[in-house]
């Protein structure tokens, strides 16, 4: 067997088959063949699994976790949090707020603190302090707010001031940042969180929530067959039985819808989300077995194709979020369908018609309104 020369990551980093960036795959000493490395880069960006590499690795270096020192960085966050809540106290006096109470920060070192503060209407509001890098999403917020219909408003915070420091005369060195005084909102319920930050096939919470609601996991089966009805009217049509194909479609959805019925009680149980999702995946099959056998079908590869296809569309949607983390380049997963976040979604989608790009949507900057009930995307700095 011949032996390969091992080559450096430099000699390979122009390779054609990377595309506009690197796939990731190439490290000093290994190779990676570049019929390989294509298929391999093209399975990634299908599954969105550079995206998903891309924000564990920058949790990872958001929360510090990497780090050789941890003692170190916990004092860095330490010292940070002292010093913006002493920003924090001076941004009150000079907006006349009082009671300032710490609340939250951003994993990040360098990102967003917020404060429960009480303003001199005597209202309950938020306080949050960050870079003025960030500003513009908040500056821009009351005027889309304003031209916008209640869909949208209902999902969109108050904002009552945008002030940077230096404006307050509040001078920082080697830092700009700004103040935002907004509504109080409350943090998601814990299943409410997990819904929303985790797909099915992560959480089992979020696959208990699916498998529970009924017209979450009619929509899933409706938006697969919608995808397999080709693949479906061909099985029916090599049936010897004269049958309608209107209503042998009709005959396998319900029989497909119903297979929620037959999980209930093991979505109740405690075995994990990787036993449920492979319960589920074999009912379908089951299920088909079944339709198939009622129709004599005895074209086995028609049959396994339609199985293959229907699990392989099923393992997709499982894995999308109820709400995507970017709205311009992902669709809502299924649990959009769910009372309470579907208001959301459908606001959401509104404001990607008006050309709006709200970004980096997740459990922690989706909060909710204590009084109503209603979904908000809470923070707006990346807010396009």
């Amino acid at each position: 067997m011949p032996i390969k020369k091992k080559i450096k990551k430099s000699q390979v980093k122009n390779d054609p088959t990377y595309g506009s960036e690197p796939d990731m795959l190439d490290q000093p000493g290994v190779i990676v063949e570049p019929d390989v490395r294509k298929k391999i880069a093209d399975y990634f960006k299908k599954m969105m699994l550079r995206e998903t590499i891309r924000s564990i690795l920058y949790e990872i270096e958001a929360t510090g976790v990497q780090s050789q020192d941890a003692e170190y960085k916990i004092n860095m966050y330490d010292e940070r949090k002292k010093a913006m809540s002493n920003i924090a106290i001076v941004v009150s006096k000079a907006l006349n707020l009082i009671d300032v109470r710490f609340l939250a920060r951003s994993k990040r070192l360098y990102g967003a603190y917020t404060y429960a503060v009480v303003d001199n209407n005597y209202r309950n509001v938020i306080l949050k302090i960050q870079s003025i890098d960030e500003m513009e999403g908040y500056k821009n917020i009351q005027k889309i707010r304003n031209e916008s219909s209640e869909v949208i408003k209902n999902h969109l915070p108050i904002i009552f001031s945008v002030n940077t420091l230096r404006s307050l005369g509040i001078h920082i060195p080697d830092e700009s940042l700004c103040a935002i005084v907004m509504e109080r909102l409350e943090e998601l319920p814990g299943n409410l969180y997990d819904l929303i930050s985790s797909s099915p096939g992560r959480s089992k919470i979020s696959l208990n929530a699916l498998l529970n609601d009924r017209d979450a996991f009619t929509s899933l089966i409706d938006k697969i067959m919608s995808k397999l009805n080709q693949s479906i009217i061909n099985i029916i049509k090599s049936s010897p039985l004269q049958v309608d194909t209107n209503i042998q479609t009709s005959v396998l959805r319900r029989t497909l819808i119903s297979i929620s019925r037959s999980l209930d009680a093991l979505a109740d149980d405690n075995k994990d989300k990787l036993n449920i999702t492979s319960s589920l995946l074999q009912l379908v099959n089951d299920k088909i077995d079944l339709w198939c056998s009622g129709l004599n079908v005895t074209d086995s590869a028609m049959q396994s194709i339609l199985k293959i296809d229907f699990s392989n569309f099923l393992k997709f949607e499982l894995s999308s979020r109820a709400v995507p983390r970017e709205p311009m380049s992902q669709n809502p997963g299924t649990l959009g369908v769910i009372k309470g976040i579907k208001p959301l979604i459908a606001a959401i989608e509104e404001l990607k018609h008006k050309n709006i790009v709200p970004q980096d949507l997740h459990g922690n900057n989706i909060m909710i309104r204590p009084d109503t009930g209603e979904l908000v995307i809470s923070d707006l700095g990346h807010f396009n």
